[in-house]
């Protein structure tokens, strides 16, 4: 187990005892163990066919909200006006509407083998579109550098979007305006044969319509503007003096309206002529944040058994990973261990990075993990984040991920609550399936001879 500075984590304990560097070596459950832990990215071999290095690991695993094809053109952003205004004015113009937290979304239904095949995608207002409605909602013109439209990025590859433009934009819609205006303004706007019920504000918390529903492109693009427009709605005020902020870089950074200094840099100001530019009154920039938030499944390698845990606003026989934001001075695996025993008193001896999953509500980033724990040992639940966690066994485990809920039991002639977990569109979906991923291993590991493992050293 590597410890980095400033982690203080320093040894490995397995069941209260330590292991040491021969144990890892002569023992197979050991050995997957120590696996376990490390890193696969440093792990190389030899090609024999081209003798240079090739590692040996799959693709990461992308969740639900990842895979962004937007470059955001992050090192053009300081040039102002004269980088967004020909952008915003373009052919290639495209914008993403946003009410009450929702994207515009678009299903269409076509006929395949004799059946009705529904899709859905991002609804992308036209230049044009922008233009007519603009006129009549009272938005910013596409020719001013303003606020309100704030910019994505450019879509790196061709895509079959609602318009083929690739300089994409957001605009968040005062809840004031009702949907059927909205929708109606869109229609007579539109240039193509449009039903306005094919229109919807949808709410991406539904990961199951985002799996099954919305490219994992859409899915990205969507929870990047979303969690974009909130950083900008919750940073309308300076935390350093309380005054008004400003959007700049097309909403990459909002800076204090007293620190003349920092927004003298952009053409906006100094066409303006605002202010004092030689000093700033305040300092305060503030940038759109992410939030690490580590979310942990724990299982017992020997018997097989995977701790979940649930809330009691969820739904009745709901279970998932346990999850918690990271603190100041932590390092992903002491989160772990400090989140698993504060919430259910589970002890993590090992801690391995699965999966990461951004996540829009607010602007949170779920880094997903496994670790090592004993089932024999007592849960210790804190009722005021818990209502119950518990351990699971294999055939659990594997009903949850391939049936989607466990079987029916009996009890004294009563029948219990079926479990069920999160959707295939959660990360936590995938780190319980990864046990069982996890359990092969294991098992795998398990069968290999003493003697096999001392002739490879």
């Amino acid at each position: 187990m590597r410890v980095n500075l400033l982690c203080a984590r320093p040894n490995l304990i397995f069941g209260n005892r330590g292991i040491n560097t021969w144990s890892l070596r002569r023992s197979p459950t050991a050995a997957i163990a120590n696996s376990f832990t490390q890193p696969t990215a440093l792990s190389f071999k030899m090609d024999a066919k081209t003798e240079k290095p090739s590692h040996h690991f799959h693709r990461e695993l992308s969740n639900v909200f990842a895979q962004s094809p937007l470059d955001r053109l992050n090192n053009h952003r300081a040039n102002g006006s004269k980088f967004f205004i020909p952008r915003q004015t373009s052919d290639d113009f495209a914008l993403l509407l946003f009410r009450d937290r929702k994207p515009l979304l678009r299903t269409t239904t076509k006929q395949e083998d004799g059946k009705d095949k529904k899709s859905t995608q991002l609804f992308w207002l036209t230049g044009a579109q922008y233009d007519a409605m603009a006129a009549k909602m009272g938005w910013v013109s596409r020719s001013v550098s303003g606020e309100d439209l704030l910019f994505l990025g450019e879509w790196d590859q061709q895509r079959n979007g609602s318009n083929g433009s690739n300089q994409c934009f957001t605009l968040k819609v005062e809840s004031t305006i009702e949907e059927e205006a909205i929708f109606s303004a869109i229609v007579e706007s539109s240039t193509e044969k449009l039903d306005a019920e094919s229109l919807k504000f949808t709410n991406l918390r539904d990961v199951t319509v985002i799996r099954n529903h919305l490219s994992p492109e859409d899915g990205a693009v969507a929870a990047h503007a979303q969690a974009l427009l909130h950083f900008h709605a919750s940073h309308a005020y300076c935390g350093t003096c309380g005054q008004p902020t400003h959007s700049y870089e097309g909403g990459s950074k909002r800076i204090c309206s007293r620190n003349t200094k920092a927004r003298s840099k952009y053409d906006e100001l100094n066409e303006l002529g605002e202010g004092d530019t030689t000093k700033a009154l305040c300092r305060g920039e503030w940038f759109p944040r992410t939030d690490p938030v580590v979310i942990c499944i724990v299982i017992d390698l020997e018997r097989e058994m995977c701790m979940l845990g649930r809330q009691a606003v969820w739904p009745k026989g709901m279970y998932s990973a346990l999850a918690g934001f990271m603190e100041h001075g932590e390092s992903i695996e002491d989160a772990c261990r400090r989140e698993l025993g504060e919430e259910a008193g589970v002890m993590i001896d090992t801690v391995r990075y699965h999966s990461s999953q951004p996540w829009p509500y607010p602007y949170s980033l779920m880094i997903g993990c496994i670790g090592i724990g004993d089932s024999t040992l007592p849960v210790t639940v804190d009722t005021n984040e818990l209502e119950d966690a518990r351990w699971f066994d294999r055939q659990q485990v594997h009903d949850l991920v391939y049936m989607g809920k466990t079987r029916k039991e009996e009890v004294d002639g009563e029948s219990m609550t079926r479990y069920f977990m999160p959707p295939s569109g959660a990360i936590a979906y995938h780190l319980v399936k990864g046990a069982l991923d996890v359990w092969d291993q294991h098992k795998g590991a398990i069968k290999v001879p003493d003697a096999h493992l001392e002739a490879k050293e």
